[in-house]
């Protein structure tokens, strides 16, 4: 049998598996087919969860723990990852809906302010000159209002009083103050997806439902009146605005920010073109890929790299479309194997390790 270099770069399978897991499993299903596979790996990330997690794996640095809130304001404890004088910050470490029941989501009554903490804390104690924001998986959409006032904006209705940053009191909000903002070092959203903030493709109507969102058309009203309050449509327009519900927008407007693909940021990090252009094969995936996956998620990078360098390029993943798996030389999908929907979630370690099986059988067969 030829030796056979092969490189796993997987994303996570949220709910079921983290990027490590997924790597140990896809080598035990390379495992059961070669003899001392040459396997070589490393974790993917398009700034959503994880982003600074990856960070800490291939940075020098240590973590950081503050007091900051969840989505729905309660006290909780999260940390950043702090590499000289520049902060890692996963927006989902404190707004994310991992915090938060699904039997509790309320999009119209949360916010981002627990990432302004943990920006501002970072800013406060740390002096950062840098501060990297991952975006992704928030339990949000606020437009980053919450994010903003925890920066030292103030949300204003018609009278003067100051108002809670959340989405149902911004229609509320008739004027905004900035005189009080913090000094503000570099700002870098490592956005996972291209969305505009407004509209069919914005963040409400394509993340919104997974949030729990069930007054859609409320919440994108409140994020249309807030580029009307700041004037602010060019930003509302570019790719990476309606990231983690809107909160691009936010770092765009009110923190100056540079919106970058996550998956570019990681991918530098890592070194990952490197990787992948020593490779005979490439085999990524994630939990789902599906149109989204096309909007500047890992697998969908990674497929891009490989195709880079003519390399093949395989995905397994929980759930595979058509127009998704077409980036691909091939594609393995749990669902594929007709299980409840229960047992693919609670069995998806081995599931992966079995569908790595059978691909490099295929592989060898063909």
């Amino acid at each position: 049998m030829v030796l056979m270099k092969i490189f796993l770069c997987p994303d996570k399978f949220k709910g079921s598996a983290t990027t490590h897991e997924v790597i140990e499993a896809l080598s035990v299903g390379i495992s059961r087919v070669m003899i001392n596979p040459q396997i070589s790996s490393s974790p993917i990330s398009d700034g959503g969860e994880g982003f600074a997690q990856i960070a800490s794996e291939v940075l020098d640095g240590r973590w950081i723990s503050c007091s900051t809130v969840d989505a729905l304001h309660r006290p909780i404890e999260a940390s950043y990852y702090l590499v000289g004088d520049s902060a890692y910050i996963d927006m989902s470490a404190a707004s994310g809906l991992v915090q938060i029941d699904p039997s509790q989501r309320d999009p119209l009554h949360s916010s981002t302010r627990g990432t302004g903490m943990l920006m501002k804390h970072a800013i406060e104690n740390y002096e950062v000159e840098q501060i990297y924001v991952g975006l992704g998986g928030s339990a949000t959409n606020d437009g980053g209002v919450g994010m903003a006032h925890e920066l030292g904006i103030r949300f204003l209705d018609g009278s003067g009083k100051e108002l809670t940053p959340t989405p149902y009191n911004l229609m509320h909000c008739q004027a905004i103050d900035s005189s009080n903002k913090i000094k503000l070092p570099k700002v870098i959203a490592a956005c996972d997806v291209n969305n505009p903030l407004l509209g069919d493709h914005g963040a409400t109507f394509v993340y919104g439902p997974q949030k729990g969102a069930t007054e859609l058309t409320d919440l994108e009203m409140t994020l249309t009146h807030l580029v009307y309050l700041t004037d602010a449509h060019e930003a509302a327009l570019e790719p990476g605005a309606g990231a983690a519900g809107g909160i691009g927008f936010g770092l765009l407007h009110f923190a100056g920010a540079t919106l970058a693909p996550g998956f570019d940021l990681i991918a530098e990090m890592t070194q990952l073109e490197k990787a992948i252009e020593d490779a005979d094969i490439v085999i990524t995936g994630e939990g789902s890929l599906d149109a989204q996956t096309l909007n500047g998620k890992g697998p969908h990078g990674v497929a891009l790299m490989a195709k880079k360098h003519n390399k093949p390029v395989y995905a397994i993943a929980g759930s595979i479309d058509s127009e998704a798996a077409q980036i691909f030389d091939d594609t393995l999908a749990i669902t594929s194997l007709n299980l409840p929907l229960e047992t693919c979630m609670r069995d998806a370690i081995r599931l992966i390790a079995d569908l790595a099986e059978q691909l490099l059988t295929k592989i060898h067969s063909s």
